[in-house]
């Protein structure tokens, strides 16, 4: 055998042998772990266009005041979906619900045709993807309102909670929901809270009780929350400044926060955030900071606020207002326009 033949043998078996750990190699860099690769590619997710490594921008933040176009819609309710970064607004007089974006977009998400049709309060329920929205249609004769459901990613209504199931003079002010996803309603005009349980879908009372009884004809509970360990409910008298505590557990007991510091004077909507409750004044936003867990004892610090607001919402962990001119609408003044969603500086408290 000729030494020029060995060499080109010894030479064929290398390749060879190179091209077959290439081979056996080459599925075994597709089998990693999903979560691998997940991050492989957050990790090559790269502007290189410069021929440098540089990190896509990080998303807009949302702004210290949003200006609303309307000039008549009154938007006296607010909440805010962490999905889409959207707020959204009713309307007292339209009853119509607008989406907000970060960038301060307006689109029209909901148009009621009903003439007389008022949107109060509303929350979003992120897993569901609903929006809950206390609906009111004004008429001579008074009827019972209506909790209205809307998904979020469509707008169609999806659920409707007459609340004449309970009372054919109900009346919705506010409401609540749980991490359950059951919701709870405040009716201004009753000594009545509602409770709507996601399971069974049905209207119940859930709580009533002579000392939450509205001291004025319409003017009775307001705002309410779920407190943060889902034991209690916590709702406000509007014209007499008290906050009452409900057990989920034992709903018969309605009794009564007792309050220290400043005066928690005509609270409007209300909503947790960082253990503290935050409750809204036509100019003023009170700050409650409970001591022991059973939201029994409360110190209250109030600063002052632009005048016309009426609720808030927790939009990424910082807290926003809507000027909403509820009074000139009451009163039927011309309002202090524009209407505006605005950011609250917590370190005034």
């Amino acid at each position: 055998m000729s030494r020029l033949y060995l060499i080109l043998l010894v030479c064929f078996s290398f390749l060879a042998s190179l091209s077959f750990s290439l081979v056996a190699c080459g599925p075994a860099s597709n089998t990693k772990p999903a979560s691998e690769h997940r991050l492989e590619q957050a990790a090559t997710e790269k502007n290189t266009s410069d021929g440098g490594s540089q990190e896509l921008p990080s998303p807009p933040k949302l702004a210290q005041e949003y200006i609303l176009s309307s000039k008549d819609s009154y938007p006296e309710g607010i909440t805010f979906d962490p999905v889409t970064r959207a707020f959204y607004v009713g309307s007292l007089k339209h009853g119509d619900l607008t989406r907000i974006d970060v960038a301060g977009k307006e689109t029209s998400f909901v148009t009621l045709d009903a003439p007389g049709s008022s949107t109060l309060g509303m929350k979003v329920d992120v897993e569901r993807r609903w929006l809950w929205v206390c609906s009111r249609i004004v008429k001579k004769e008074q009827s019972a309102d209506t909790i209205r459901v809307f998904h979020l990613d469509t707008g169609k209504e999806v659920q409707a909670f007459p609340l004449s199931q309970v009372n054919p003079k109900a009346r919705c002010n506010d409401l609540a929901l749980g991490k359950n996803g059951n919701a709870y309603i405040t009716d201004p005009s009753a000594p009545n809270i509602y409770e709507i349980a996601i399971a069974s879908k049905q209207v119940k009372i859930v709580a009533t009780d002579p000392v939450i009884k509205p001291p004025v004809p319409g003017l009775g509970l307001n705002g309410i929350v779920v407190t943060p360990d889902q034991k209690y409910l916590l709702a406000a008298l509007y014209i007499t400044g008290k906050l009452f505590r409900i057990s989920l557990n034992q709903p018969t007991e309605v009794t009564e926060v007792k309050l220290s510091g400043d005066s928690f004077s005509t609270p409007d909507g209300m909503i947790f955030l960082e253990k503290k409750l935050y409750a809204v004044n036509g100019q003023k936003i009170h700050q409650v900071s409970f001591s022991g867990r059973a939201y029994a004892e409360g110190n209250v610090k109030s600063i002052p606020f632009v005048a016309g607001l009426s609720t808030a919402t927790v939009a990424e962990g910082q807290l926003f207002v809507i000027k909403s001119e509820v009074n000139a609408y009451v009163l039927k003044s011309k309002p202090n326009l524009p209407f505006k969603i605005l950011r609250v500086d917590l370190a005034s408290f």
